[in-house]
């Protein structure tokens, strides 16, 4: 409970000494007791985006603290913090031909795209160039095959109509090859539209 409190008292001194430019939104963070509570807006400059199989997490560069948006967020909080990470979207486009249904798709410069579904922040793939983002493990765009394997639970899809499709943990992506040194090209999480 007295992280609970803590952690709200925090976020509010957050807010109260933010510029006018710095906002606030209610980012609910898990706390040891399973309370909820606000947390500080994660689009601050200073920060990069790292992939997580769940969600996306926000961190500050100096310091390291993470705040992690995880799938089911609402879309305007989670395409504010991206733009303000890595720059305004490029574009927008509603995919009615998806697996799961439809889905709007954001795209982001260095290769990021978000994906939302009823208004919610459903999955996200990286392409080329990739940028810097990579997992908290350092897999992204280049790693190669041998660096899936040594640091996920790792396997090929044999039935897929994508190309050399991999599967690492939550994660899924593409391979330029089945050899040890074949690099990603792509990777992703959650619901999306890959053709």
């Amino acid at each position: 409970m007295g992280t609970a409190f803590l952690a709200m008292g925090a976020a509010v001194l957050l807010a109260s000494c933010g510029s006018a430019s710095e906002s606030m939104v209610e980012t609910t963070v898990d706390t040891d007791n399973g309370a909820m509570v606000a947390a500080p807006d994660p689009a601050r400059a200073g920060e990069h985006l790292r992939l997580e199989p769940d969600g996306l997490s926000f961190v500050v560069t100096e310091g390291g603290d993470t705040r992690l948006a995880r799938f089911g967020t609402e879309r305007a909080r989670i395409v504010d913090a991206a733009g303000a990470t890595l720059g305004a979207a490029l574009n927008s486009a509603r995919r009615g031909d998806c697996p799961d249904g439809p889905l709007e798709a954001v795209l982001f410069p260095a290769g990021m795209t978000l994906f939302f579904g009823d208004g919610q922040f459903v999955g996200w793939n990286l392409v080329e160039p990739g940028g810097h983002i990579a997992t908290g493990m350092g897999v992204g765009i280049g790693s190669t095959r041998g660096e899936l394997e040594r640091t996920y639970a790792f396997r090929m899809r044999n039935d897929s109509s994508l190309g050399h499709e991999f599967k690492a943990g939550r994660l899924h992506g593409l391979l330029t090859g089945t050899g040890e040194e074949a690099k990603v090209t792509r990777i992703w999480a959650g619901k999306t539209c890959i053709r």
